[in-house]
């Protein structure tokens, strides 16, 4: 079976996540995908909205690491980045550290729960899962 390289946008919280985005970041570009995040890789001058929604278009699937509470998350630039991502019908895998708030339909689909000791390993196995097939599922509304 023949290895893909996908572009993954990681979406995280400035102040909780971004560790967390930096080692998972390194984990898929060590596996061989090209791994996107603002704090490392923004276009100096570059308007933020703008970049990130074109990010968002042109990648083939988006992380979102969950690392605080509601009122936290309000207060941030994911919920606009996770909108953004289901109104590109992109795939996201959510990684929810610990107890950090996540919207019920973001842990229907391709969702785990990690503690900071477990989020390279998991990352890891998306990554190695990814190489070899692209097959995550996208979330498709069905009737009930």
């Amino acid at each position: 079976m023949g290895m893909t390289s996908v572009s993954v946008f990681i979406s995280y919280h400035t102040e909780t996540g971004i560790d967390y985005a930096r080692e998972c970041q390194r984990v898929f570009s060590e596996a061989g995908h090209s791994a996107w995040m603002w704090d490392s890789d923004r276009t100096p001058g570059a308007l933020i909205g703008d970049e990130i929604a074109e990010k968002i278009q042109h990648c083939d699937f988006s992380l979102y690491l969950a690392t605080c509470e509601e009122v936290e998350l309000r207060r941030n630039g994911q919920p606009w980045e996770r909108n953004m991502a289901w109104g590109e019908n992109k795939v996201i895998w959510t990684l929810t550290l610990d107890s950090a708030f996540v919207l019920p339909l973001l842990g229907k689909y391709n969702y785990d729960v990690v503690s900071a000791e477990t989020v390279a390993a998991k990352c890891r196995e998306i990554a190695d899962q990814l190489r070899t097939t692209m097959s995550i599922e996208k979330p498709v509304a069905r009737p009930s």
